[in-house]
């Protein structure tokens, strides 16, 4: 089965990512006031609030942590582990799980719909026609381990935008893409694509804005939608998913704006 690998390359990393994943499990970690929480003490000057926040910092370094947030007085965390045992240990040196400060409460997760969460950004005044992809423009780095990742995005023009990807492993080129956003007669906006190697493609974009796009080509073996998500101004999640032997998966792949070389 053809993999192909869009804006974000990295053809070969989504595969082994989704090899490595395959065996892991996700979990629910409610974290919820316990009794050595002070109600009279702000939630960041607890004792072992630092060491805490640290903690979770590795976390999600590591890959670990895929989502935080606070609802009521709760916190709420999305890890991925291979067993429950296994998401109590990275917890065991966490000082305000130690003393009481929080109650830890593990539950496996099972989504069954396949998605995207972020913090709510501001609506700019919607932009049209090719314009409302600019903020895309530039240069963008994916690093990690042996592998470096760079795509590079030419501002809007003539009605497009042209990006190329490159993937190097060990310093040596991997993968290269060319990639197009423009307007299609047939399926009005799209993101084309054509990895190394692999024949082109084309996805009609089905939802856009200034924080981010979605396309989609339910034909396409893997992956049947392309997301491009931004976190902030220096900060973009692109993300693959769609069915393989008709089980969902998902990919996501971290990006920061860089310079231009």
């Amino acid at each position: 089965m053809r993999v192909l690998c869009f804006a974000f390359g990295w053809l070969f990393a989504a595969a082994a990512h989704a090899q490595t994943e395959a065996h892991e499990r996700l979990f629910l970690v409610h974290l919820t006031p316990g009794p050595a929480w002070r109600a009279e003490v702000p939630a960041n000057a607890q004792p072992g609030f630092g060491e805490h926040s640290a903690n979770l910092a590795r976390l999600r370094g590591s890959g670990r942590l895929l989502v935080g947030a606070r609802y009521a007085d709760k916190g709420m965390l999305v890890v991925r582990a291979a067993d429950r045992a296994a998401v109590e240990r990275e917890f065991a040196a966490d000082p305000m799980v130690a003393n009481g400060a929080f109650a830890l409460q593990i539950d496996e997760l099972a989504p069954f719909y396949e998605g995207y969460v972020a913090r709510a950004q501001p609506r700019p005044a919607a932009a049209e026609g090719i314009d409302r992809f600019a903020w895309l423009a530039g240069c963008w780095l994916g690093a990690g381990g042996r592998r470096e990742h760079r795509e590079h995005w030419m501002r809007p023009g003539g009605g497009t935008m042209l990006g190329m990807a490159r993937t190097l492993v060990d310093g040596k080129p991997r993968t290269h893409e060319t990639m197009m956003l423009r307007e299609d007669p047939n399926l009005g906006w799209i993101y084309w694509a054509h990895p190394s190697g692999q024949k082109e493609a084309s996805f009609a974009i089905r939802s856009a804005d200034a924080s981010g796009f979605v396309a989609e080509n339910p034909a396409h073996d893997f992956p049947q939608r392309v997301i491009y998500r931004r976190g902030g101004p220096d900060e973009l999640l692109a993300r693959i998913e769609g069915t393989v032997d008709g089980r969902p998966r998902g990919v996501d792949f971290p990006l920061k704006r860089t310079a231009c070389d």
